[in-house]
């Protein structure tokens, strides 16, 4: 009984993490700013989206489902996001943030 409450809060704490990184993504000015609020808070939004629906289940084979899912969300998220950054410093595009106006 109190297993599926505990996993709808943790569910709505996921949401509210995806949620954040939504805004960071649109609100953040540059390339790298905005990958580091997609990585980080994206990865830890859908993990806790998804133990809140293994602890909504209980422990059962869906669950084993879940886990997995947490594991390839883990690896893959992060693969992304640092193959996205290290295609950024490699190219020759200048965004404007390293100029030297001070004013």
């Amino acid at each position: 009984m109190l297993l599926p409450m505990i996993g709808m809060g943790v569910m709505g704490l996921g949401i509210v993490f995806v949620v954040v990184a939504v805004v960071g993504v649109i609100r953040l000015p540059d390339f790298y700013s905005r990958v580091h609020a997609a990585s980080i808070l994206d990865s830890l939004g859908m993990i806790l989206i998804c133990l809140g629906l293994a602890m909504q289940y209980g422990f059962s084979v869906f669950t084993l489902k879940t886990l997995v899912l947490i594991c390839l969300l883990l690896i893959t998220n992060t693969t992304i996001c640092g193959i996205l950054t290290g295609a950024a410093c490699n190219s020759k595009e200048n965004d404007g943030s390293d100029s030297l106006d001070v004013f």
